[in-house]
């Protein structure tokens, strides 16, 4: 989410992107907020990206006034469900693989809109 954000709305300067994220507070679905910080350099410790408690997962990026919504797709959340159920550490090396190769596309629903001046 955070590769996409940074991707799309081009921040030039470290406090440039924030975030809003929206997930369950336990993991596996709690881990996004480690890949958006690590990814987007939104962070906990600059301000810069807040955690709303959800039990479907999106983010809110912005930039200036350009926003994007990102949120995770029904097969996404489906291979994420997958995480909590126990598996052997094999059948999650090989879920975790299959998620990192799958095209963003299949992971993410995006919407992209402009804030309007209050």
């Amino acid at each position: 989410m955070g590769m996409l954000a940074v991707r799309d709305l081009k921040p030039k300067q470290l406090h440039e992107l924030s975030a809003v994220v929206w997930t369950q507070e336990l993991p596996p679905q709690s881990c996004v907020l480690d890949g958006i910080q690590i990814s987007s350099g939104c962070t906990l410790g600059k301000g810069n990206i807040g955690v709303r408690g959800s039990r479907r997962t999106k983010a809110r990026f912005r930039r200036g006034n350009q926003t994007l919504v990102i949120g995770t797709t029904e097969k996404a959340e489906t291979l994420l469900s997958g995480v909590s159920a126990g598996l052997h550490s094999l059948e999650l090396e090989q879920l975790a693989l299959s998620l990192y190769r799958m095209p963003d596309r299949e992971l993410f629903t995006t919407s992209v809109g402009k804030e309007r001046s209050r």
